[in-house]
């Protein structure tokens, strides 16, 4: 992220985000990944919103901001579950 910070959007009200770094949950859960996401961002959300909500959400988001690459550490923690979580 240092290499490509966030940068105002030029004649847009936002920013642009060219690269995203977030952290991955501890345990493979599809709703707190999408609050990592939502967070990271800024960007407000109700916690007890669907996954779909949130996923659409996390989606217009990176459309809008313009990420080009989405970094997610820890990845191993989704495979720490069983396969239907993953």
């Amino acid at each position: 992220q240092s290499l490509h910070p966030a940068d105002d959007a030029p004649g847009q009200d936002g920013v642009i985000v060219p690269a995203l770094l977030v952290q991955a949950p501890p345990v493979p859960d599809e709703q707190q990944f999408y609050d990592t996401v939502l967070g990271a961002l800024g960007a407000p959300f109700r916690p007890n919103d669907r996954p779909a909500r949130k996923r659409a959400a996390v989606v217009t988001l990176l459309q809008r901001t313009r990420v080009r690459i989405l970094v997610i550490d820890e990845i191993h923690h989704v495979l720490a579950g069983a396969a239907a979580r993953q």
